[in-house]
């Protein structure tokens, strides 16, 4: 079972929601609605809701972008677009099974935005369905197979379904697609590790530093491939590196501690495998508080 380690591929939720921003911001007039000379009541009122749905889901605003989409959906209920809007809000607010179900909508009155595969797959990634997620990135990569962003979200459906060939492969081609993002470095060394690669390992997490990259996991994944190298000293400088800017990371202090002691010293080890169980205890106690009823 792999080590888990939050990535920072979000970049192309972002990256699609800019652009369905964008969209909206220019298409005021919803392409969905039938056009007269004279613009009915009816319209004027939806393409206000649209210009002020867009303008809050561009500011973050998403409750407020919610209400003016599900207006325009209620007044409109055919309008494919206001459907892929309201689920950027509800995607935006981590609602996924609302965004997934809007989405869906979306598709089925056949929005010409391609954007809502990649969305969608993203809400499925986080609702753990890695599956329903991997046919989502496919077909969003089958219209657009330059992205490769995608190919970094979908190889981490792979990953989560411990199907660690194809998650090589796919990282494999975001990187020569683009091959200076150092995020794909870092889950493509998370792969190695998983695949017991440890040379490969060291060797991606390094381009990834030398690319600037500021996650921890390059700096984990590297100290725990030189561990298991048997290279303790630079184990225990990159695994210092981790606890230096995380310093409730428990999986670094227990490697650490593990290297301090493969180098003789012993006093080190104790100390950290001290501050792991402090660590431990208290997100135990922070566990059990949440847990308590509320008065």
């Amino acid at each position: 079972m792999m080590r888990r380690h939050r990535h920072r591929l979000s970049v192309v939720s972002s990256y699609l929601i800019r652009l369905l921003v964008a969209a909206l911001l220019l298409l005021v007039i919803p392409v969905t609605m039938a056009q007269t000379p004279a613009k009915s009541e009816l319209q004027v009122r939806c393409e206000a809701l649209m210009l002020s749905g867009a303008t809050h889901l561009q500011k973050k605003e998403n409750d407020q972008a919610i209400e003016d989409f599900s207006e325009v959906i209620r007044l409109a209920p055919g309008t494919a677009d206001m459907y892929l809007a309201r689920g950027t809000a509800h995607f935006n607010k981590h609602e996924d099974q609302k965004a997934v179900k809007d989405f869906t909508d979306a598709i089925r009155l056949q929005t010409t935005a391609d954007m809502v595969y990649g969305l969608r797959g993203v809400s499925n990634l986080r609702l753990k369905e890695f599956d329903k997620a991997i046919a989502d990135f496919s077909e969003f990569l089958r219209r657009e197979p330059k992205n490769a962003t995608t190919y970094g979200y979908r190889s981490q459906a792979f990953k989560r379904k411990e199907d660690y060939d194809s998650a090589l492969a796919d990282l494999n081609e975001a990187i020569k697609l683009d091959p200076n993002n150092g995020t794909f470095y870092e889950a493509r060394s998370e792969i190695y590790l998983a695949k017991k690669d440890y040379d490969h390992v060291i060797v991606d997490a390094t381009e990834g530093i030398r690319l600037n990259l500021k996650s921890l996991g390059v700096y984990l994944y590297r100290g725990e491939a030189l561990f298991y190298k048997g290279d303790f000293q630079n184990a225990i400088s990159d695994l210092s590196e981790v606890i230096r800017r995380d310093p409730a990371g428990v999986r670094a202090y227990a490697l650490r501690g593990q290297a301090y002691r493969k180098v003789g010293r012993e006093d080190l080890a104790k100390l950290d495998e001290q501050k792991m169980e402090e660590i431990k205890k208290a997100a135990e106690l922070k566990k059990d508080e949440e847990l308590k009823p509320k008065q």
